[in-house]
């Protein structure tokens, strides 16, 4: 049984990538294998150790388990072959990983390096394979030692060697050769053999995202800033998983920097610190990676960064590189501990080599700082958003910050704002402080302190001629400024019913006081409450106080939307706007403002009330309310279709939550979502696959993980990487059905089977599509959806030559025809016609799309009833009839006279026919016209 169960873990390793799964397969088969002493099976599991050691940056485990299984191949090679029969590295393949990893530490002395290269081609001769292999080894090593003249005449010797099976692929020999060709000063060849490695989607273990990380400076240098751009995104994707990719990740660090993206890039370096120390053998890696850090760090420095704090910085793991240190890492210190260790390694390298060579790449990097390119990749910044406003400098300002602070309800800050502003101010300022103090303690339940200040506020009120006031005060105390306790209620009751001897002003403070107690109850009468809030505007205008007109018109704005008079609500927020010049209360007047449009379906009109509120807010550095309101613009922007908009605000979200320490999930998710659909692939993609993996880590919930695979998806889709996107929805549709969301496993699945139709695989498409619609019917309420994978279902199938499509869209029509859906009638019409012409029907073809272009002309859409009849003429000009085709293309040519795009299209489709029928100078002038022509 033990056999059996190596063997299938045989089959498991050889079907899977190499990562923790891999792994753990091969620990398990060598485990069994030398529980039940078969040393053949034992061997074949090295073998395969030894693989995964490589590929996951394990050079101790890939150096031991290579010894052993050469050990035993030399001990016996029938027993223990070179080829053991998976489509994986054989041993003498693995023997070129050798050499390469013994030169990537200084550990081990050139003598070491030497032997391994000796061995390897002694082997190769007994074997019978040719030295192409040892060749490029010898290469490898000799680049790694700083030998680059030999390096260049092996590198020269092995052009001209005669290839074999063991020789480097040929994405890895572009990629090597390139990486080579640059660092040697000789960017232009090596672009040559980049351009080709792409051009001819050449592929292997880590290619091609090493050769585009090596790609990236030469792109720079030679202006081919998009094409640099693409590379850095795609490898950077590509590479970002593995650990052992720590040198391809070193690339991106010293492109960040010297484009001006040191905020992607300290993210990127944040990432990935721990792969520092992931693989201690690995000392090139290592090097290349402290470099590059050291490179990044500086520019992040040059920008005036140099105090940000370095997150993860600071973990015990990595004090043995960098050196103990009290606290939190900035910039500028970590990049000085960099280059540091950086110098250690080299020194290292260079005593065993006996040259300069690292110290010179370290000189080398530093001389970059004299390289930059202006090419933002994101909208991403270093440091936290500052406040537009310098903070208050006087008694004035400090009163006003905290009124402000007060009415937009940010109150953490608004208590020591309302604390300066006591101290500084005097005379009647200093009663309008002590009132904002008193209200934010009231409001953070510091009754005590309240009662205190109140104590103070009220002889000063006499003081200032103001008994009105003082005696109100006097009699109602905290129940003016905030309190909501029963016995508050009860007296400001009594109070406003007995206050029509008062003054306005008066009266405006006990009728708004009184609402601020109703309001905060269970279920507040709006009529009442409305009656109240307008006659304490009456009152406030009449009294001349603006603070509580603005309070009066905040009320009567939310009660009027909460009571669905938009128009009502609108009018008082305008109102507000127009009389107000406090901050906080404009910011709550755009931010309700925003919600009613929004709420109405006037996105792009809310979205720039919603900035508006937010640029209040940012004023007078309200962070949580600026955070909100930031937030709203940019799902208010998402709504509008506005993505790119969308995105920038979303991108703001993240900021402002980041300096609240707050969860930033959600606006990363947002973020991700709005760069997919803004078109913004790569970015999306990067960020999307970061919150995946950490909603992983975290265990969130099956539903919202897969919401986050399934925007992944598109962005993989967008970007060229159709296999990407249909694994990741595949992953997606198991979430949504794991959270019994079948909407949304409907949903994935369609998308999945419109990506497997765009690449003429319509097989696939519809048997996706059964289970999408098999899902959908499930929430029959959603009727919407249930036509969507009706209607796709039912042409995948029919582009499948599967006849069983056509009862599909009758379902549709019926629907249609149920629910008076005219255009929707016309458009599945229009499909069955289609269905039809797949199926071999041509003439119910025919027939059925000119029915369906006279119903899209009924349902008020001529162009398409027009474009509708030119497929007419396609199944007739397919049917040999040319002259029909003919006039069904002329009168589509009078109805697109105004839509050119169609008209020209329409007039090749006339030109083909026209030719056909021997009509040469109808067709030349036909084909004029489709190709722009007077």
């Amino acid at each position: 049984m033990s056999a059996d169960r190596i063997n299938e873990l045989f089959r498991e390793i050889d079907s899977i990538a190499y990562g923790p799964e891999e792994r753990a397969r091969v620990e398990e088969a060598i485990a069994l294998a030398v529980e039940i002493g078969d040393k053949e099976l034992e061997y074949r599991a090295r073998v395969r150790l030894t693989a995964s050691a490589n590929m996951g940056g394990d050079t101790e485990v890939l150096l031991s388990s290579f010894a052993w299984c050469l050990a035993k191949h030399d001990e016996d090679p029938v027993r223990f072959p070179d080829d053991i029969g998976h489509e994986g590295a054989g041993l003498m393949w693995q023997f070129k990983w050798i050499a390469s990893a013994l030169a990537s530490s200084p550990i081990f002395d050139t003598a070491d390096i030497d032997g391994a290269l000796a061995d390897m081609a002694t082997h190769y001769r007994a074997a019978g394979i040719g030295q192409s292999g040892v060749l490029t080894s010898q290469f490898s090593t000799a680049w790694r030692l700083g030998e680059l003249e030999r390096a260049e005449a092996l590198r020269t010797q092995l052009i001209a060697t005669p290839r074999d099976e063991y020789s480097h692929c040929d994405a890895c020999v572009r990629s090597d050769s390139s990486g080579f060709l640059t660092e040697t000063g000789r960017d232009a060849e090596a672009i040559v053999l980049f351009d080709e490695l792409i051009a001819g989607g050449y592929s292997c273990g880590d290619e091609p995202e090493a050769a585009l990380s090596r790609a990236l400076l030469p792109y720079l240098r030679v202006g081919r800033f998009d094409d640099a751009k693409a590379a850095h995104f795609r490898s950077y994707t590509l590479a970002r998983d593995n650990a052992d990719n720590l040198g391809i990740i070193a690339n991106h660090f010293i492109f960040c920097a010297v484009t001006g993206n040191e905020a992607r890039g300290l993210a990127m370096l944040e990432r990935h610190l721990s792969w520092f120390v992931h693989d201690q053998l690995n000392a090139d890696n290592q090097f290349s990676g402290l470099v590059a850090a050291g490179v990044l760090l500086d520019a992040v420095t040059r920008a005036g960064f140099g105090a940000q704090t370095v997150r993860g910085a600071e973990n015990h793991e990595l004090v043995a590189l960098f050196g103990e240190h009290d606290g939190a890492w900035t910039a500028e210190e970590l990049a000085a501990a960099m280059w540091a260790a950086a110098a250690k390694i080299g020194d290292q390298f260079d005593e065993r080599a006996g040259n300069d060579y690292r110290a010179r790449r370290i000189q080398k990097a530093h001389e970059l700082a004299n390289e930059q390119f202006d090419l933002p990749l994101t909208s991403e910044t270093l440091g936290l958003t500052t406040p537009a406003d310098d903070e208050p400098t006087d008694a004035a300002g400090w009163l006003l910050r905290a009124q402000e602070l007060l009415a937009i309800g940010w109150l953490a800050p608004a208590l020591p704002a309302a604390r300066t502003a006591v101290e500084l101010t005097t005379g009647q300022e200093h009663t309008a402080a002590l009132s904002s103090l008193i209200a934010r303690l009231v409001a953070s339940g510091d009754l005590a302190e309240a009662e205190t200040l109140l104590a103070t506020r009220i002889p000063a009120l006499r003081e200032h001629g103001d008994d009105a006031q003082a005696t109100l005060e006097e009699l109602l105390g905290l129940s003016l400024f905030g309190r909501a306790e029963q016995e508050d209620l009860d007296a400001l009751r009594i109070a406003v019913d007995a206050s029509s001897a008062l003054a306005p002003a008066q009266r405006a403070d006990l009728e708004v006081s009184l609402l601020s107690v109703l309001l905060r109850g269970e279920e507040p009468n709006l009529e009442a409450a409305t009656e109240l809030a307008t006659s304490a505007l009456a009152h406030a205008k009449e009294g001349g106080v603006p603070q509580l007109r603005d309070h009066a018109l905040r009320y009567l704005s939310d009660l009027a939307a909460s009571a669905g008079d938009t128009d009502g609500a609108l009018a008082y927020v305008a109102e507000l706007l127009e009389s107000t010049s406090n901050r906080g209360v404009l910011a709550h007047a755009h931010a309700l403002r925003a919600r009613i449009l929004g709420g109405s379906g006037e996105f792009a009109e809310a979205a720039a009330s919603a900035d508006a509120a937010a640029e209040c807010a940012h004023a007078i550095d309200a962070v949580g309310p600026l955070h909100d309101m930031t937030i709203l613009a940019g799902r208010l922007y998402d709504e509008a279709e506005a993505f790119s908009d969308a995105a920038s605000r979303f991108r703001l979200g993240v900021r402002y939550a980041e300096r609240l320490e707050i969860d930033t999930v959600g606006a990363r998710y947002a973020l991700g979502r709005s760069l997919v659909r803004a078109g913004e692939s790569s970015e999306g993609i990067d960020l999307l696959l970061s919150l995946y993996e950490e909603e992983t880590a975290a265990e969130a919930p099956p539903g919202s993980r897969g919401e986050t695979l399934y925007w992944l998806g598109h962005g993989f889709a967008d970007a060229g990487e159709p296999g990407s996107a249909v694994g990741t929805w595949e992953t997606a549709t198991e979430l949504y059905l794991e959270a019994d969301d079948t909407q949304s496993a409907a949903r994935t699945l369609a998308d999945n089977a419109g990506l497997h139709a765009q690449h003429g695989d319509h097989d696939s498409a519809a048997a996706l599509l059964e289970q999408a619609v098999t899902h959908a019917r499930a929430t029959p309420e959603n009727l919407n959806l249930l036509v969507r994978v009706l209607h796709q279902s039912g042409r995948a199938h029919a582009e499948a030559g599967k006849k069983e499509g056509l009862k599909q869209l009758d379902e549709v029509l019926a629907l249609a025809t149920e629910h008076g859906a005219d255009w929707l009638h016309a458009d599945v019409t229009d499909s069955k016609a289609r269905a039809l012409a797949s199926l071999g029907k041509p003439k119910k073809a025919v027939s059925l799309a000119l029915t369906a272009a006279d119903e899209y002309r009924a349902a008020g859409d001529p162009i398409a009833g027009a474009n509708c009849e030119r497929f007419v003429a396609s199944v007739l000009a397919a049917e040999g009839r040319h002259d029909e085709a003919v006039a069904v293309l002329n009168s589509v040519m009078e109805q697109t006279a105004e839509h050119p795009q169609l008209h020209q299209i329409t007039a090749f489709d006339l030109a083909e026919s026209l030719e056909k029928l021997g009509r040469t100078s109808d067709a030349a002038a036909a084909r004029a016209i489709a190709e722009g022509a007077n």
